[in-house]
């Protein structure tokens, strides 16, 4: 998304705890991309497995070094210069 676009539709969820991605309050629509920044926050053994088996079209978007189709390596400095 260009910088200084309107965020419309964006649905974002903190956690509390660590839970199982089946636990997770979030609606039936299938979201655009995946922020996944905490190995943590999903208690599931294999959480990006998990979200991957739910969402196989979706981009999953992280700061973790992970090896993979899918899986898209972002900065914290992106992150911070987006918001």
């Amino acid at each position: 998304m260009p910088i200084g676009e309107v965020l419309d539709n964006c649905e974002i969820i903190a956690l509390p705890s660590s839970m199982p991605l089946a636990d997770l309050p979030i609606t039936t629509n299938s979201p655009t991309a995946i922020l996944f920044l905490d190995e943590k926050s999903i208690a599931d053994d294999e959480p990006l497995e998990v979200i991957k088996r739910k969402w196989p079209n979706v981009p999953i978007l992280t700061t973790i070094p992970i090896e993979g189709d899918g899986y898209d390596l972002i900065s914290i400095d992106d992150i911070s210069f987006s918001a």
